[in-house]
């Protein structure tokens, strides 16, 4: 699971770009349905690719990673442009 959200925080740091993906989770009325208010159906959404690149090594290294990564993020508090998401931006 940590090595997943580094590749996520990777991805919203800017650090790992990935290609927008078309569907009705980027469409204004489905996003906001889909994201706080019906279930989440289970194994019909996939990730994109990129969102699961790194393998895991140990649990240290990568508690660590992630942590950096965490403060990376927390430091950039101020940022005004990040980059989109690919299944949800829109």
């Amino acid at each position: 699971m940590l090595a997943h959200l580094s590749d996520q925080m990777r991805h919203a740091l800017g650090d790992a770009p990935t290609a927008p993906r078309s569907g009705p989770l980027r469409w204004p009325i489905i996003k906001p349905l889909a994201m706080f208010w019906l279930p989440w159906p289970k194994g019909r959404v996939k990730g994109p690719h990129e969102a699961f690149v790194s393998k895991p090594t140990n649990w240290d290294t990568d508690l660590a990673t992630f942590e950096l990564l965490v403060e990376r993020f927390v430091a950039d508090q101020g940022r005004v442009e990040w980059p989109d998401h690919a299944l949800f931006a829109g």
